[in-house]
């Protein structure tokens, strides 16, 4: 079958629409199939059955994990339509204007008979740009009727692009993908693409073309409220971590079960549930509101005034990474440093290093660490220091591979005689240390053989107790003269 490559006319809008559509909601059904096939998800299933059927009901077994994964096989289409629809009403609004107004810039078809009737089997577009000092082209909306498949019309559109880009001058051509995309991934490498950039210990690692379209630059008061709210969406995306943390931890793992015991020892399936519920639901409310308060205290101190704070003095500055998404400017990366003076070293912290979630694992981190450290060194800092926690993995593993190392900072302590001023001070330390003995003395006693017994045979006894109320009815005794 015939198939020839022309460029893009105005009647083909609505063939090129709908192809592109189409091309995409077919990725939703992998995408699904990839998030109810994670272990997350299936544990989260297979407890929503368990739940039914500890309700007294078979079908309940069924339903709940059914709602369940109808809800995410939703949001997995919602997730595609929306884009979808955001492409449909940007630059696939107006295919001309966006790809054929500019030489260095073109939208081609592929354009087959089927049938008896032309249809548009195929399409490829690609974008010239300047980068470093480079002309570029980006190689976009590869898409391809799934009749055309695997018949060698991928690599046909590509050399396309390949030989206009040539023509054109251009030193590179650059594209987007997956490495899921083992098909599209192939075919780059045969006609000569090598990785750019990839990322380990990721579920879906990525070959990333698309930094060249983020830039990097000093903050300027008018990205006040965007800088805010993608500190505060960093900040509280720690909330679920650690509640999984503590969720998973064997004394909130035995509090739960022992609720879940106590609920059923009470004589009611739905006990079973609630009270863990509760305790689950005010563990939740704990994580929630220790890093609510956190984005609150920072949203009132040196966030507030982010020009005074990091760009008052020479030494200081405030960087934020944006992109264009969606046709707009928005921020969606910040980093901070701020000089310090520590054992007559003058050395640079860094600060406020968050990344929106759309552009993770894609070397903005490295280029947001790598502007600040620059910073530092033509500033003569000795050093660059930063503060994380080990259970952030990816962090950890970026600020190693970019040179950074483990250190113990320990806070000079000076030892000194007791003066009358520091009575109150030395009582108050005095009280919270033996208190703080309350709660391993409860927990030794509680876990002491004894006390087990005990208290087992206090549940065995409060539950037989609650048969023999329910099971003997009440009596009434009267003595009459």
């Amino acid at each position: 079958m015939q198939v020839v490559i022309r460029k893009y006319r105005p009647s083909d809008k609505e063939a090129a629409c709908g192809l592109f559509s189409t091309g995409i909601l077919g990725h939703i059904y992998p995408c699904f199939c990839h998030t109810m096939t994670s272990p997350l998800y299936i544990i989260i299933t297979m407890a929503l059955s368990a739940a039914g059927f500890l309700l007294g009901s078979v079908l309940g077994a069924l339903v709940l994990p059914g709602i369940w994964v109808g809800l995410i096989y939703y949001c997995c289409h919602e997730l595609f339509s929306s884009f979808v629809r955001g492409q449909l009403q940007s630059d696939m609004q107006d295919i001309s204007r966006s790809y054929l107004s500019r030489p260095d810039d073109c939208f081609w078809v592929a354009e087959a008979e089927v049938g008896g009737t032309s249809q548009i089997v195929g399409m490829v577009a690609v974008v010239g740009k300047h980068s470093a000092g480079k002309r570029q082209g980006e190689l976009f909306r590869m898409i391809i009727s799934p009749l055309f498949r695997r018949m060698g019309l991928g690599a046909r559109l590509t050399q396309t692009v390949i030989d206009f880009c040539k023509d054109s001058g251009f030193s590179e051509v650059e594209l987007e993908t997956s490495t899921t995309q083992a098909a599209a991934v192939a075919l780059y490498m045969k006609l000569g693409f090598h990785v750019a950039l990839s990322h380990r210990n990721t579920h879906a690692p990525y070959w990333i073309i698309m930094l060249s379209k983020v830039v990097i630059r000093k903050y300027r008061p008018s990205d006040k409220e965007a800088v805010c709210s993608l500190f505060s969406t960093g900040i509280l995306e720690h909330i679920y971590p650690c509640f999984r943390n503590a969720m998973t931890s064997p004394l909130y793992i035995i509090i739960t079960m022992a609720l879940s015991a106590a609920g059923f020892l009470l004589g009611s399936v739905l006990g079973a549930l609630v009270l863990p519920g509760i305790w689950v639901g005010l563990i939740y409310y704990c994580c929630h509101e220790l890093y609510s308060s956190f984005v609150r205290g920072q949203l009132q101190s040196d966030m507030q005034d982010i020009s005074r704070s990091y760009l008052s003095r020479p030494d200081d500055c405030f960087w934020v990474a944006e992109a264009e998404v969606g046709g707009t400017s928005q921020i969606v990366g910040t980093a901070a440093v701020l000089a310090n003076q520590s054992g007559g070293v003058k050395q640079g912290e860094l600060r406020r290093l968050s990344i929106s979630p759309l552009f993770r694992r894609k070397g903005l981190g490295s280029r947001l660490t790598q502007t600040v450290t620059e910073f530092c060194e033509e500033r003569g800092f000795s050093e660059l220091v930063l503060q994380t926690s080990a259970s952030r993995t990816a962090a950890v593993n970026l600020y190693k591979n970019l040179g950074f190392y483990v250190v113990l900072v320990v806070m000079q302590v000076v030892i000194r005689k007791y003066r009358p001023s520091d009575k109150e001070a030395a009582c108050g330390l005095f009280s919270t240390g033996i208190l703080g003995h309350i709660y391993p003395c409860f927990c030794h006693t509680m876990t002491s053989p004894l006390y087990i017994i005990i208290t087992m045979a206090l549940s065995a006894a409060g539950f037989l107790l609650g048969s023999t109320l329910v099971e003997s009815p009440p009596q009434f005794f009267c003595n009459q003269a």
